[in-house]
């Protein structure tokens, strides 16, 4: 059986590859499906077939590289109703089969995800949950639930009507809504046991619990963990009638476990085996007149430590749990008052690390949304200009490590910018080799090198160290010189390692404008081997997005005759074709747009962009307009195209190429396809796709 886990684990799988700089994987989304249908109404469906791939990959007109900020994981989205039963947070649910533990609301221009601890014994809710504490957070109607993290900005655009993004806390240092999230994280107790729940009805306890010594007696004097107090007239029972099976709760907060009991007269003498929690007071361990009630013992038994639990009676009826402590490192565990006791009682174990520690672990999300913007700004500049003449799209979809004619990386006049750190004097590393005490010792070079790489920690950003050098003014001030960058560097936390792979040398440092005072940047160290650092200041950059086309070609072609060479003549969607002679073979180019006409009237000329199919074309080619080159028969397209009743097609100048880098179409792997309705690119287009890919 597949269950949620394995489920979850092909998703961040994927994610990581699709998010990480270092994966060894390169994703894009592609657009094409330029050749016309027979019916354009009528979409057809996708056919998982080589043969169908290879179509996909040969239609194929742009390559968008798929950003770390273009992904998120995906939730089940439940927006918080009132008068809705919500499903509290039970170890022994299966909570990810549909059920509604956590909600999703509005709050201060904020969308927020809370979790349900506990339902109120399964009543409906009517107080929605509010704030953004690390601590339980009880409402008026009885439930009480756990904040868990907010939705950044950038993160709204992946939110649909079913589904909401899940926020990935994976730095030690945010500077959005990510922080919120980020302190629940550092407060989480792993194996803190927040609920224990009565399984059956509980029996009433007449010999076990006295109701009339819980919460009607005070202490009367008092020495280090031995008491005394006044009982009542009717209240004299015999000596050690309690033992180390009942605890004494003090309505200061304190609790101890009896070690013995003996009466005087109407004086109760209590000594106790330890207390609860031990911290002195100004009268001692305990304070004359605490209000005392004896109960009987709640054991915890598991492989955790330190959780201390008070009962709580209705007219002898065990009806609930006052949690003192929860302990910690708890993964099972059996709660019992005595030795015997039939009554059942559960232990509820909080998620691996605690409540909003890992949230990828905690909810399990198998979902992972691609959502990419497609648009004429981004197109590489020269082969944009045929977005305007007729092109046509009828499919995208998701391709892996397309092959293209040099290392994919963003266009040139983005490879390359400085970075400056602070060096924190104060900073010692724990090596045999070298410390910063003394700044002037300081021998970066030995830190990092032009192997290194500077790695965003909460945007997965990276980029390579080209040229290392300090400030001839300022010691303090190390100048990097970053190329191959990736991902985006705006507000981001970064950590420097020298090898990108074994994460070596790391560090988290944080962007501050605080040149002044370093001591309010102090850099958190996370590693034996983290020396230094603080950003002090560098320009943020807008990288484009990486947008290569299929070595679109534009070309100019002239033609004899009357007719004026327009798209009548050679239509968006047909072939140029050069037939094969001895000593060349066919060549071929799909035509995607063209140009108005320079010259109207006879011997016109125009420019047309292509797809090249195979071979080239030289100048004075003779070409004809065909619906497939590749056919058994060479069909021309239509009566009236070139190669039919006089029109004669001639190249009249060699091909313009429109991409530095040259993609190889037909390489890599076709993931995903979708086929749509055709739309017509224009300078206005706009086309955003959103993926939602699930197991």
């Amino acid at each position: 059986m597949l269950i949620h886990a394995m489920k979850s684990s092909f998703v961040k799988e994927l994610y990581r590859s699709l998010t990480d700089p270092r994966s060894v994987d390169k994703y894009f989304m592609f657009y094409g499906g330029c050749k016309p249908r027979t019916n354009e109404s009528a979409i057809p469906e996708v056919i998982d077939t080589v043969e169908y791939e290879n179509s996909v990959k040969r239609d194929t007109m742009f390559y968008n590289y798929i950003l770390p900020s273009d992904v998120s994981l995906m939730i089940p989205r439940y927006n918080w109703t009132s008068d809705t039963v919500y499903q509290q947070y039970e170890d022994d649910v299966d909570l990810l089969n549909g059920k509604k533990f956590y909600v999703m609301l509005l709050e201060d221009d904020e969308l927020r995800v809370y979790m349900c601890l506990s339902n109120n014994s399964g009543t409906a809710s009517t107080y929605p949950p509010t704030g953004t504490s690390t601590q339980e957070i009880e409402t008026t109607d009885g439930y009480v639930w756990k904040f868990m993290y907010s939705l950044t900005e950038p993160m709204e655009k992946f939110v649909t009507e079913n589904f909401i993004p899940l926020v990935e806390i994976n730095s030690v240092s945010f500077s959005d809504e990510r922080a919120l999230a980020l302190n629940v994280k550092l407060d989480s107790v792993a194996g803190f046991i927040e609920k224990l729940t009565i399984d059956s009805t509980s029996p009433v306890y007449t010999d076990l619990v006295n109701s009339s010594l819980q919460g009607t007696h005070t202490v009367s004097t008092s020495n280090e963990l031995t008491f005394t107090m006044l009982l009542k007239s009717d209240m004299a029972t015999s000596n050690n009638y309690y033992n180390n099976n009942y605890i004494v709760y003090f309505d200061s907060g304190k609790i101890g476990t009896v070690k013995t009991y003996t009466i005087s007269g109407n004086t109760a003498t209590i000594e106790l085996c330890e207390i609860y929690p031990s911290t002195d007071t100004e009268n001692g361990l305990i304070n004359t007149g605490d209000i005392v009630s004896i109960l009987p013992k709640v054991n915890i038994v598991g492989n955790g430590y330190g959780a201390v639990v008070v009962p709580i009676f209705e007219n002898n009826r065990l009806v609930d749990f006052n949690i003192l402590d929860g302990g910690s490192n708890y993964n099972y565990a059996n709660a019992y008052l005595m030795s015997g006791d039939d009554i059942s009682v559960s232990v509820v174990i909080p998620p691996d690390g605690g409540y909003g520690f890992d949230l990828i672990n905690q909810f399990k999300p198998k979902h992972l949304m691609i959502k990419k913007e497609f648009k004429y700004s981004q197109i590489p500049s020269g082969s944009e200009k045929f977005f305007a003449n007729g092109a046509v799209m009828r499919q995208y979809g998701i391709a892996k490590n397309i092959k293209t004619s040099e290392e994919f990386v963003v266009p040139n006049d983005y490879q390359s910018f400085s970075m400056t750190l602070v060096v924190d004097q104060n900073a010692v590393i724990q090596s045999d080799d070298y410390y910063l005490n003394d700044v002037l010792d300081f021998n970066i070079n030995n830190l990092i090198n032009n192997s290194s790489h500077i790695i965003g920690a909460d945007t997965f950003s990276s980029a390579k160290i080209d040229d290392i050098g300090i400030d001839p003014n300022n010691s303090k001030l190390i100048n990097l010189t970053l190329s191959e960058v990736k991902g985006e560097f705006e507000n981001a936390t970064f950590n420097i390692s020298g090898d990108i792979s074994s994460g070596e040398r790391m560090l988290f440092i944080k962007r501050t404008t605080d040149t002044n005072n370093i001591s309010n940047n102090i850099s958190i160290i996370s590693s034996p081997k983290s020396v230094y650092g603080l950003t002090q200041s560098f320009n943020p950059i807008n990288l484009p997005i990486n947008i290569r086309t299929s070595a679109i070609q534009k070309i100019r072609v002239g033609r004899t005759g009357s007719t004026v060479l327009d798209s009548t003549i050679v239509p968006v969607g047909s072939y140029l074709y050069r037939e094969a002679t001895e000593t060349t073979d066919a060549a071929s180019a799909f035509v995607l747009s063209m140009e108005t006409e320079t010259v109207a009237g006879a011997n016109s000329t125009n420019y047309i962009y292509v797809l090249p199919e195979k071979g080239s074309f030289s100048v004075s080619n003779v070409l004809k307009c065909v619906k497939d080159p590749f056919a058994s028969e060479i069909e021309l397209y239509n009566a009236t195209c070139a190669g039919n009743a006089g029109v004669t097609i001639n190249l009249s100048q060699t091909a313009t190429n429109y991409d530095d880098i040259e993609v190889n179409k037909y390489s890599g792997n076709v993931l995903y396809i979708e086929n749509i309705e055709q739309i017509e690119m224009s300078t206005n287009t706009i086309f955003t796709t959103r993926i939602l890919l699930g197991f």
